[in-house]
């Protein structure tokens, strides 16, 4: 019995020892990609398709990935050169974390398809500083009846 509880209490501070160990500041922002781009009739598209895709649909959806973390009030999306109000985007889904631990996000956006067309750019701060960009080009869309 005593040697189960020594086992016992060796395998705690052993846990306890190893989830403190992994404990680390959050990496700062390095890198932003546009990794997906669709709408509700198209689907998700990757991106190298999108010179043969025209999205159809009411909401353009946009799947960002971040490596490092983001500061989240300080992501922009620009169409043309010309900012997108704040208030017509939103996150579809939870973010989800890539790596473990997590080294990374990916974030999927809906803004209205009207914002669809050209150049696409999103720019992003990190949460210690920086700034960084994704852009792709050629979107084309039109929105359903």
């Amino acid at each position: 019995m005593r040697r189960w509880m020594m086992l016992f209490g060796f395998v705690a501070v052993f846990m306890l020892g190893v989830s403190m160990a992994c404990a680390a500041p959050a990496p700062n922002l390095s890198k932003v990609e546009i990794t997906y781009v669709g709408s509700d009739q198209t689907g998700w598209i990757p991106i190298d398709q999108i010179a043969k895709t025209t999205l159809v649909g009411q909401n353009f959806y946009v799947a960002v990935k971040f490596t490092g973390y983001p500061n989240p009030s300080r992501i922009f999306f620009y169409q043309n050169r010309v900012l997108i109000p704040p208030d017509k985007i939103s996150e579809l889904y939870e973010r989800k974390g890539i790596g473990n631990p997590h080294i990374g996000w990916v974030y999927q956006f809906a803004m209205p398809i009207a914002y669809a067309n050209g150049i696409i750019a999103v720019q992003a701060d990190g949460i210690q500083g920086g700034t960084h960009y994704s852009t792709i080009y050629g979107v084309k869309s039109k929105p359903s009846k």
